[in-house]
């Protein structure tokens, strides 16, 4: 059982036994690398109020990137579940498996939608 501590904001990594410890970093690292490229290609289509030629959006590369983004946030959302099922109360359980795949399909539709839309205003 995981130690919550400051009112449901943080769990005290020490509470973890060796398996949920590691699941729950790699849920973090997994997550903060696709941000990382949910950046770059946010960065790459303008929408951070960049400038961008051409050239650069419809490249294969671009095409990785996105698709790696979204790949890792699957995978960080699997291993928050996994956490999730074998280390927190069941109601708590419940909620946050749900927020979990509720957010993971919100990120696969935002990506595809954002993909979408910019072929459309390429072509």
């Amino acid at each position: 059982m995981a130690k919550i501590t400051h009112k449901g904001m943080w769990i005290e990594l020490k509470s973890l036994d060796k398996d949920a410890k590691s699941k729950y970093i790699l849920c973090l690292v997994f997550f903060f690398a696709g941000a990382l490229l949910f950046g770059v290609h946010l960065a790459a289509v303008g929408g951070l109020g960049i400038e961008v030629s051409q050239e650069v959006s419809p490249s294969p590369v671009l095409v990785i990137v996105r698709v790696l983004s979204l790949t890792f946030m699957l995978i960080a959302a699997w291993f928050i579940k996994y956490f999730l099922q074998h280390k927190m109360n069941f109601s708590i359980d419940i909620m946050n498996l749900y927020l979990a795949m509720e957010l993971s399909a919100f990120f696969l539709l935002v990506f595809l939608s954002l993909y979408c839309l910019h072929i459309l205003i390429i072509k």
